[in-house]
Order: C-alpha cells, then sequence, then structure tokens
C-alpha cells in the first residue's frame, strides 16, 4: 500500500520593521497564500487596524523573486524551500481618505 506524503516546506517570515521575525517548519504545500498570510498576521501579532481604525490588508512579499505574491496562489507552486516572505499592509496609492468616502 502507497502513503501519501504532504509535502512541507520551512520559510522565515518578517515584517517590514524588521522587529518582528517568525520561523515556518513544516509548512504544508496545500495552503494558499492567503491563508498563510491570514494566519501569520494573529501570531505575529501585527497591527489589524491602521492608526485611523481601518482595517489592514497584508501582502506577502517573496525576496527570491521581489515580488507580491497573488493571495490565491497556491504555497506549494509559488515557495520554495528556505524562502523568505515580508508581510506588507497593502496601500491603495493615489486615493485619498476624502475620495474613498465620497465615492
Amino acid at each position: 500500500m502507497q502513503q501519501l506524503v504532504e509535502e512541507t516546506l520551512e520559510l522565515q517570515v518578517r515584517d517590514v520593521t524588521r522587529q518582528n521575525q517568525y520561523k515556518i517548519a513544516n509548512l504544508e504545500t496545500g495552503w494558499s497564500v492567503g491563508e498563510l498570510v491570514n494566519g501569520l498576521v494573529s501570531r505575529m501579532n501585527l497591527e489589524p487596524e491602521d492608526s485611523e481604525g481601518r482595517p489592514h490588508t497584508y501582502e506577502a512579499f517573496l525576496e527570491r523573486t521581489r515580488q507580491h505574491l497573488n493571495p490565491s496562489s497556491q504555497v506549494g507552486d509559488v515557495l520554495e524551500n528556505g524562502d523568505e516572505i515580508v508581510l506588507q499592509p497593502y496601500v491603495a496609492a493615489g486615493i485619498s481618505r476624502q475620495q474613498h468616502v465620497n465615492c
């Protein structure tokens, strides 16, 4: 009888300030990047809201490729063992708070 072996990865994760760093061992590759990020935000005690009380949305930036990862991508498709990702708050550039309120 053949057993299925779930692939796992080890990753280094940090926030943009480098004050919060986290090492992940045995991360299952079937997770989506969005699921990974959501789980890490709470584990790393990152701010869920900005200074004005608006919720933060975090993105994963992959140091190896210098690109943001799509939240719907599967971990096993975009990450490699030993990769470092940076959790960054998503910033919608070019729109002021007043413009956003009037939309």
